[in-house]
């Protein structure tokens, strides 16, 4: 999923559970309630998504901050797509920019490509810097 922003696009799913994996949602719920990082990501995945439930942005939003809270890179990443195309959160471009760095950290490619656009293009408070966004993509 690929949503144009400004002359580059972001992702606005940047990673996925493995597809084709029995997603049963009940479990995910108990597992997401119980704090389980790996469940809340593929719950707001499925949230994000519209799969197997209605649609909610909001609640997947939710869903992702819980599980990148926990240092859950994917869900960092797929949070800053949120704020950075304000779907189900505020568009918000230093929250974006924010949780891209911390997936970055982690060496999330997503979080990674991300990050480099953001510089590249200068959103937010960021400072438009190529020689950094070039260095993200090494």
């Amino acid at each position: 999923f690929l949503v144009a922003l400004g002359d580059a696009p972001l992702d606005a799913v940047c990673a996925l559970p493995p597809s084709g994996s029995a997603m049963d949602l009940r479990l995910l719920e108990h597992e997401s309630e119980l704090g389980n990082a790996e469940a809340q990501y593929a719950l707001g995945t499925a949230f994000l998504l519209g799969e197997g439930v209605p649609q909610d942005a909001a609640r997947a939003a939710s869903l992702f901050e819980r599980a990148a809270g926990q240092g859950e890179a994917r869900a960092q990443c797929n949070l800053g797509a949120m704020y950075a195309q304000g779907i189900g959160v505020p568009l918000d471009y230093a929250e974006a920019t924010k949780w891209y760095a911390l997936s970055a950290e982690q060496g999330d490619a997503d979080g990674l490509y991300n990050l480099a656009v953001v510089f590249a293009q200068g959103l937010g408070a960021s400072v438009k810097d190529l020689a950094r966004a070039a260095e993200l993509c090494r």
